[in-house]
């Protein structure tokens, strides 16, 4: 296949999805990871370049240990066997069944598990094809680019009212994809290559190159619309992910004595501001809630799950389902999620599964900020820095809810992993010079 149609695809792939995904219900989801598997399938024929990865021996180690954990969630087990290995599964059938069964696996529900085991696989391969497939710069910048205009596009979907009560997904959407916004903008003004100041560098631009218009304004527009749609967790995460990524761009164009004093302030703001709004906001949804009900009910009832699974979890997938379990009062009305990505994965995987999964997605982040650290093409310098700006919003607005489970949530996460890995990858190399090893080269 062309790989421009093959970037074509995708890009409108990722535009319709915002507008297609949970808020419908599940009916999109089997469609949207059969479109993967297409998109894996002709990935594998596009021209191929292995990315370097740091930790990748490690990662791939914790990505095989996630799978086994989650396929051992739903093996059948003897009950007599299942009674030692999680004891709190045998009580809920008793609870729920006049005769337990013979067999039955940890999982509360193994049929959502067995959902959420096939669409780990998916993900994986459509990761692994992203990162295979050798991608030009002006193609990074692209899909980057795409992704930010589909969130513009959800703006007056919003606006409209026609996610509704799905909005907090599409808060959390934009919220993840507002960072690259300004990083393109940066990128466009070529920011890091000359001593000019960022006014001067955008008046001189605007003229020749339109563009450069268009990004200030999808700048401001995604801005906008997180302001538009008030939900606290997304504006926390918006100022945040603008307090960490201009402090890197003033960093940047600081000279190197400079530097080693102002990390330190860096790091002591940035941990305070995470900590004081990461306190505030979530003992506001507890008292209020997210523009609904309290969901201090909702968490006490997650860690209720907890409590009883806390090393293999209920089974990933099964919160939904068996939720009403640990509700004994039954002061939570039935609800999709736990507004609580952490507390839920824990509660479905335990501490073995929910800590394999918070440990690979920690040491991709790592590995990608490692490899961009040591870059020094200036335009890689920015768009990685909004790469990663963009997956410190997705991790940390899981706290407040569970949008990561929405499909295009999780398409964008994902891409967003790989882009971030083929970016900190690109090197400018002279024309008619073999490429040097790794271990040597420096941009």
């Amino acid at each position: 296949m062309n790989r421009k149609t093959f970037l074509l695809s995708l890009s409108v792939f990722i535009l319709l999805c915002p507008l297609l995904h949970g808020f419908m219900g599940r009916l999109f989801s089997p469609l949207f990871y059969l479109a993967l598997i297409v998109f894996v399938w002709l990935g594998s024929r596009l021209p191929q370049k292995k990315p370097d990865i740091p930790f990748e021996k490690y990662i791939r180690l914790l990505f095989y240990a996630l799978l086994v954990f989650t396929l051992l969630q739903v093996i059948p087990l003897p009950m007599f066997l299942l009674k030692i290995v999680s004891p709190s599964t045998v009580d809920a059938l008793v609870l729920l069944k006049d005769s337990p069964p013979a067999f039955h696996p940890v999982s509360l529900v193994p049929f959502e598990t067995i959902i959420n085991l096939l669409q780990l696989a998916v993900l994986a391969l459509f990761f692994r094809m992203l990162l295979s497939a050798a991608w030009k710069k002006k193609e990074l910048v692209f899909l980057c680019t795409v992704t930010v205009v589909s969130g513009i596009v959800l703006i007056p979907v919003c606006a409209g009212g026609f996610l509704s009560p799905g909005t907090r997904f599409a808060a959390f959407y934009l919220a993840m994809v507002f960072p690259l916004a300004p990083a393109l903008l940066l990128l466009k003004l070529r920011y890091l290559e000359s001593s000019r100041g960022l006014v001067e560098k955008f008046l001189s631009r605007v003229v020749r190159r339109k563009s450069v218009m268009g990004y200030l304004l999808a700048t401001l527009a995604l801005a906008g619309g997180i302001l538009l749609i008030r939900s606290r967790p997304a504006l926390l995460t918006f100022f945040l992910s603008c307090l960490l990524f201009f402090m890197w761009v003033y960093y940047f164009k600081r000279p190197r004595d400079t530097r080693k004093r102002l990390r330190k302030t860096f790091l002591v703001v940035g941990v305070l501001a995470i900590a004081i709004g990461l306190q505030s906001t979530v003992m506001h949804i507890a008292r209020h809630g997210d523009g609904g009900a309290p969901e201090s009910k909702r968490w006490k009832q997650t860690i209720a799950m907890l409590k009883a699974f806390p090393l293999t979890g209920a089974g990933f997938g099964a919160w939904e389902t068996a939720n009403f379990l640990y509700d004994p009062m039954d002061e939570v009305r039935w609800t999709p999620d736990a507004n609580n990505g952490g507390l839920e994965i824990l509660a479905e995987g335990g501490i073995v599964g929910g800590g394999l999964l918070a440990l690979s997605i920690i040491l991709i982040g790592a590995a990608i900020f490692k490899k961009w650290r040591s870059r020094r093409h200036p335009q890689v310098k920015v768009l990685g820095l909004g790469v990663l700006v963009s997956l410190f919003a997705a991790a940390f607005h899981t706290v407040f809810n569970a949008s990561l489970r929405v499909p295009s949530n999780l398409l964008v996460f994902v891409l967003l992993l790989a882009l971030g890995i083929k970016t900190a990858n690109y090197r400018r190399t002279p024309a008619g010079q073999p490429r040097k090893s790794d271990s040597n080269e420096h941009d």
